[in-house]
C-alpha cells in the first residue's frame, strides 16, 4: 500500500497537504509567494541546486535574470548581499542562515523585531522549506520576484556580457577596499600596543590619505554607462529613453549621496566612541 509522504518540517509526522506541507504546518509556515502548480517542484528543485553554488555565483545568476532592471545599479543588489554575508555563521557550509542569525538580518532589514513578525517574513522568503534563507530567496523576497521569474528569464545576451564585466570590476573593488580596511585595522593595532610605530604611522597615513577604491569606482562608472548606452540603443523611442536615463542618473546621485552621508555618519561616531574611550583610559591612569 503506498504510504503518503510526510510533512517537510521538521519531524511531523502528518501526510503532506501542499508544497509538503502538512495542513497545519501549511497554514503556518507555506511561503506565500511560492509557485503552484506542476512547475512548483522543478523550480524548487532548481533552486537548491542554484543554492549549492559558491554564494557570488548565486548572486550573479540572480542579476543576469534580471539585466536590464538593474542595468547601471547592480552594485546595489551586491551590497546588499554583502550586508547578507555578514550574518551567514562560520560554521556553516550552504552560505545560508539559520533561523537564529535569520531573526537578527531581517530585524535589521525587514522590521522582523518579534518573533510573529519573523515567522511572517519566513513565509514569504523560505522557498524550499528548509528553515533557513539563502542569498537567492532573500533576493528574490526584497526584490519581489519569484521562482518562475527567476527560472524562465530570457535576458540579453550582449547585456549579461557587460554586466558580467561590470561584476566583476565591482566585487575586485569591494575586495580590494576590505583589505585596504583590514590593513588599517592591523596598523592602529600596532600603534596602540607601541610597536614599530614610526613606520605604522606612515603606513598609515598613506592609506588613508589615497583611497585606492576611486580609481575601480571610476571603471564601474564607465561600464555601468555602457550598460546603459547599450539599452538605450536598443530603445526605439530613443527621446524617452534619454528622459528615463537622466531621471535615472538624478536618482543615482541621490542614492550615491545618502549613502556617503551614511557612510560618513558612522565614521564620525566611530572615531567619538574611540575618543571616549581614549578619556576613559586617560582619567584612569592618573
Amino acid at each position: 500500500m503506498h504510504q503518503p509522504r510526510k510533512c517537510v518540517y521538521g519531524d511531523c509526522p502528518q501526510p503532506q497537504f501542499k508544497q509538503g506541507y502538512c495542513i497545519d504546518h501549511f497554514r503556518q509556515y507555506a511561503p506565500r509567494n511560492s509557485v503552484s502548480g506542476v512547475d512548483a517542484d522543478d523550480y524548487v528543485a532548481r533552486l537548491k541546486e542554484l543554492q549549492t553554488k559558491p554564494f557570488n555565483d548565486q548572486v550573479k545568476a540572480f542579476l543576469r535574470a534580471f539585466v536590464v532592471e538593474f542595468r547601471g545599479k547592480f552594485e546595489h543588489v551586491i551590497d546588499l548581499s554583502e550586508e547578507f554575508k555578514k550574518y551567514i555563521p562560520e560554521s556553516t557550509t550552504d552560505n545560508q542562515l539559520d533561523e537564529a542569525q535569520a531573526h537578527l538580518f531581517l530585524e535589521k532589514t525587514a522590521g522582523a523585531k518579534t518573533v510573529v513578525d519573523f515567522r511572517d517574513k519566513m513565509r514569504d522568503i523560505d522557498l524550499d522549506f528548509n528553515k533557513k534563507i539563502g542569498i537567492i530567496e532573500y533576493l528574490l523576497y526584497h526584490y519581489k520576484k519569484t521562482l518562475k521569474d527567476l527560472f524562465e528569464a530570457k535576458p540579453n545576451e550582449e547585456l549579461v556580457l557587460e554586466l558580467e564585466a561590470a561584476i566583476d570590476a565591482y566585487y575586485k573593488l569591494l575586495e580590494e577596499k576590505r583589505k585596504r580596511e583590514e590593513r588599517i585595522k592591523e596598523l592602529e593595532a600596532i600603534i596602540a600596543q607601541g610597536g614599530n610605530v614610526g613606520r605604522a604611522r606612515m603606513e598609515l597615513g598613506q592609506l588613508k590619505s589615497h583611497d585606492k577604491s576611486k580609481d575601480g569606482a571610476k571603471e564601474i562608472e564607465i561600464l555601468a554607462k555602457k550598460l546603459a548606452l547599450k539599452r538605450a540603443l536598443a530603445d526605439p523611442n530613443a527621446e524617452a529613453s534619454a528622459r528615463q536615463e537622466e531621471a535615472y542618473k538624478a536618482e543615482q546621485a541621490r542614492l550615491d549621496d545618502e549613502k556617503r552621508k551614511k557612510e560618513d555618519a558612522e565614521r564620525a561616531a566611530r572615531e567619538e566612541s574611540r575618543a571616549r574611550l581614549r578619556e576613559r583610559a586617560r582619567r584612569f591612569s592618573q
